[in-house]
């Protein structure tokens, strides 16, 4: 029988043993999640995500943290000890079968197990090995201790993150994002390693920077600094952020705005006849608009205290503004894009004889379709599932 391609992902045929914490679990989702079967090799008592909170109904316990459960469906788990000799054999047999093993170990630490890339190739020279460390696997501080905060300062992008007052210090964003980064570019060298060994059976290492990662999403600010000699600053939010009246706040953003738009916002407002100060055509010149924007601002504020957020941010993106709401966690649930797009999923946990809601993609595929097949793995729960591949 011939399968259809809605029973297909797109990396059905991979094989990915992830031994790694928050800085390979992204990559393995998102594998994963396209149809790999990916084995999280966790050492005894669990990987360290498994340990960080908030839990399902704050009752700490390794198989009930959301913040592992938001990265690792769709994974089996097998309890490795790599310091004990018959562990390692085990490891050794998986990856004679593997194509793609991610490991965020500390630069050093598998080759003195005798377990470097070097020694991996030798038993599977098809292998792909994507080592995700804070700095790399090479450089003066390979051996330097990262971390959300330290990976995303020093990558450069907390430099803009924060106020345009400077007594104030930057700000570290929440949620782990320097992980996300650094996981987003593993796969992408990851999938590339793959397309070149579909070309020439040949494996490689690959050796992903997190600092580098994160630098990456400073985009303009080192070539401004590089052929400008400009330092770019951090500023605060453009348009600044409006409290309306039902209390929820929008930021009416007023950058590239042309005469065109503007004289729509002023028919507008005329229309509702609020606003007069803004009719003045002065401000059809960007010039005049731009030197002016705190009285306009303090104008949008004065509307914006008899308006709710969603009639005003709705009102700027029809006469062609980039104006937004802020969605709280509560309110993504309910956002009605989202909902069209069945962004979000529900996910089965038996244990707990209920579903539980998962994020979904941010793509769709006409063919292969991406899915959540399973929810995360009990600690060592798929032991008897990989022994057949020993």
């Amino acid at each position: 029988m011939t399968q259809s391609s809605q029973d297909i992902s797109s990396l059905d045929d991979l094989l990915v043993l992830e031994l790694g914490d928050e800085a390979t679990q992204y990559s393995g989702k998102l594998m994963a999640d396209m149809g790999a079967r990916v084995i999280k090799i966790e050492p005894p008592g669990g990987a360290a995500c498994r340990h960080r909170g908030p839990f399902k109904d704050d009752q700490p316990d390794p198989n009930n943290s959301l913040y592992f459960w938001a990265y690792n469906a769709n994974k089996e788990s097998i309890v490795l000890d790599l310091t004990v000799e018959t562990d390692r054999k085990k490891l050794l047999k998986l990856v004679e079968k593997a194509d793609v093993l991610l490991e965020d170990c500390n630069p050093g630490y598998l080759a003195g197990l005798g377990l470097s890339y070097d020694d991996l190739a030798r038993i599977n020279p098809g292998l792909i090995m994507t080592s995700v460390t804070p700095f790399g696997q090479t450089g003066p501080l390979v051996d330097w201790k990262g971390g959300e905060l330290v990976q995303w300062a020093m990558g450069g992008a907390m430099w803009l993150v924060g106020y345009a007052d400077h007594d104030t210090p930057p700000l570290c964003p929440p949620a782990d994002f320097s992980y996300q980064i650094g996981g987003q570019w593993a796969q992408i060298g990851t999938m590339a390693a793959l397309a070149q060994r579909d070309a020439t059976g040949e494996g490689q290492h690959v050796d992903v920077s997190i600092q580098e990662a994160c630098s990456m999403v400073t985009e303009w600010t080192a070539p401004v600094f590089e052929y400008q000699g400009i330092n770019l600053d951090r500023k605060d939010f453009l348009g600044g952020a409006i409290k309306c009246k039902d209390g929820k706040y929008f930021i009416p953003q007023m950058v590239n705005i042309t005469p065109v738009v503007w004289s729509r916002l002023v028919d507008w407002l005329k229309k509702e006849e609020i606003g007069e100060p803004l009719y003045d055509d002065r401000y059809l010149d960007p010039e005049y608009l731009g030197a002016n924007l705190p009285s306009v601002l303090k104008v949008i504020g004065e509307i914006a205290a008899t308006r709710t957020s969603d009639e005003l941010w709705k009102v700027g993106q029809s006469l062609g503004f980039t104006w937004m709401v802020f969605n709280a966690p509560d309110e993504l649930l309910e956002d009605e894009q989202l909902k069209a797009r069945n962004f979000f999923k529900e996910v089965p946990h038996p244990e707990h004889g209920t579903s539980y809601t998962y994020a979904g993609p941010p793509y769709e595929w006409s063919e292969a379709p991406w899915r959540i097949r399973r929810r995360p793995p009990l600690l060592g729960e798929d032991e008897a599932r990989v022994a057949e591949l020993l």
